[in-house]
């Protein structure tokens, strides 16, 4: 039976509440399973990154409730939520972010310190995480002397060093070349098959992540716009976004290619400062009509495990 790691519960977060307030995220509602990899996509300003923040306990929200392992931390102090990310969270992230005049090992080992490990057993097991990437031949290189895939798997390293249960991916794999994005990815799937891993998977990028996914979530300015299982979201997206991300994917068979159809939206994304009443997606849909200018849509199940906001799901399918 499948077993529930996080469940997040009608969460907001509000920056600079008042005048100038920004809601960078408005009643998102989420669950991730022991195991399962959810990706969530969505362009700049969407809300992705204040939502790793909080999955990853790097903030909390100001309404609703954030529950791992069924312990609601949405309180916590800051103290208390370190004690977490120190205990159960990995985090690897787009740009590596290692020490240049540290080499892979001593890189490795960087959040084992903040655990009050010792320095002997420390250094064994930064040394079997980077056996586990791969990179046991390169403990002693700096990440100058490395190329983007070796630095990026010392960042996958460091993360599976602490032993988390959970692990925090923003865009791990955008500012690597094509070639190189197919073995990190390989190299995800098989960690999380062979150590149970649970990720979150923050990418911008449709066509980054929907093999190594079992969920997708689409965020537009804020919400949470559309949920389902890979597949079906790929196959039969319900919302008018999600369409439009899914028509930009590139089609390697020519023909199929053809046949396809690009969505283009109009206009450009509203400002999170003053955005559209109803539907924030409204401004930019080719449906959207007075309902959806005077009513927030409902978040619902469409279909079993496939959830969407949007007033005419029947009318734009």
């Amino acid at each position: 039976m499948e077993k529930t790691l996080i469940q997040l519960k009608d969460i907001c977060k509000v920056y600079n509440p008042g005048e100038n307030e920004v809601r960078a995220l408005d009643h998102i509602n989420l669950e991730i399973m022991e195991g399962e990899l959810v990706a969530i996509i969505g362009q700049s300003g969407s809300g992705k990154s204040t939502l790793m923040n909080m999955l990853g306990c790097l903030d909390v929200p100001t309404s609703g409730s954030y529950y791992l392992h069924g312990q609601d931390v949405s309180h916590l102090k800051d103290n208390e939520l370190s004690a977490i990310r120190n205990k159960e969270i990995g985090f690897i992230f787009q740009g590596f972010n290692l020490i240049a005049n540290l080499n892979a090992v001593e890189n490795v080992e960087l959040p084992l310190i903040y655990r009050g490990i010792g320095k002997q057993e420390r250094r064994k097991l930064a040394k079997e995480a980077l056996e586990m990437v791969g990179l046991g031949h390169r403990m002693d290189h700096k990440p100058s002397e490395m190329s983007g895939g070796q630095q990026q798997r010392v960042g996958i390293a460091r993360a599976l060093a602490v032993n988390p249960e959970f692990i925090v991916c923003d865009e791990p794999i955008s500012a690597l070349d094509v070639s190189i994005q197919a073995q990190v990815i390989n190299m995800f799937e098989d960690l999380q098959e062979q150590m149970g891993l649970t990720y979150l998977f923050i990418a911008h990028d449709l066509s980054a992540v929907k093999h190594i996914s079992n969920r997708i979530g689409v965020m537009y300015l804020g919400r949470m716009v559309e949920l389902a299982d890979s597949y079906e979201l790929i196959q039969r997206p319900l919302h008018p976004y999600t369409k439009s991300l899914i028509s930009a994917i590139p089609i390697a068979d020519p023909n199929k290619a053809k046949e396809s159809r690009r969505i283009v939206l109009e206009g450009d994304v509203p400002s999170p400062l003053n955005p559209p009443s109803g539907c924030r997606f409204r401004t930019r849909c080719p449906y959207a009509d007075e309902t959806c200018a005077a009513k927030v849509p409902e978040w619902k199940e469409i279909e079993k495990g496939h959830f969407a906001a949007c007033h005419h799901i029947d009318k734009c399918n």
